[in-house]
């Protein structure tokens, strides 16, 4: 029972591949949307109920690493996700994760999050980014700092990008739900190289 299994532990190394996790895990755990790589390792350390742990880990795969310092609740059983802690990324590729090859890329950076749920339609989260470089829709953005809220598929963000090409700073609400995301709000922008930045020929 996860409600009532605990953990105390320190990981140096801990291995395994996809073909394992398909066997152990709950039906329905992993969603649809998330691809996982072949194999992965995990070093750090996991205290607490399995449904509810406090974690201090790290997680190196083929497809770019994650740090964690925080806790996560939920994610065993799949239901009641909850998630608070600080997600550092160095060249994490989520096109591979989110199963968005050539719309989204490696990314290298900071993150606090505080929220619940997974599904972007449903799910509300507070957030913080620091963001060193991420590839979305050809290129590679670089330097943007944003805080913001994630909501029922509103997302409310407040942010400047000091990109090479792209100095712009936005106060926004973008609707993610449906097939054509809706986009309100006040940018400034001071430069923005449409064509460096593959948005332009």
């Amino acid at each position: 029972d996860p409600e009532r299994l605990g953990v105390d532990l320190t990981i140096k190394e801990a291995t395994t591949s996809l073909a394992d996790i398909n066997k152990l895990a709950p039906k329905g755990s992993i969603p649809s949307s998330i691809a996982l790589p072949p194999g992965l390792q995990l070093t750090g350390k996991i205290a607490g109920q399995l449904n509810n742990l406090i974690l201090d880990a790290k997680l190196n795969t083929a497809w770019g690493t994650a740090a964690f310092d925080g806790q996560l609740a939920g994610f065993v059983t799949g239901k009641n996700q909850t998630y608070k802690g600080t997600l550092n990324l160095n060249e994490f590729d989520a096109g591979k994760w989110l199963k968005q090859e050539g719309t989204v890329g490696k990314i290298t950076g900071r993150a606090t999050v505080d929220g619940k749920g997974i599904d972007v339609n449903t799910l509300s989260t507070k957030f913080g980014l620091d963001v060193q470089s991420a590839y979305l829709n050809g290129y590679t953005y670089q330097n943007l700092d944003a805080t913001g809220t994630l909501s029922n598929g509103i997302v409310d963000i407040v942010g400047a990008l000091k990109d090479p090409n792209a100095n712009v700073k936005l106060d926004a609400n973008l609707g993610l739900k449906g097939d054509f995301p809706s986009v309100t709000g006040e940018t400034v922008i001071n430069e923005l190289n449409l064509p460096a930045l593959k948005l332009y020929n």
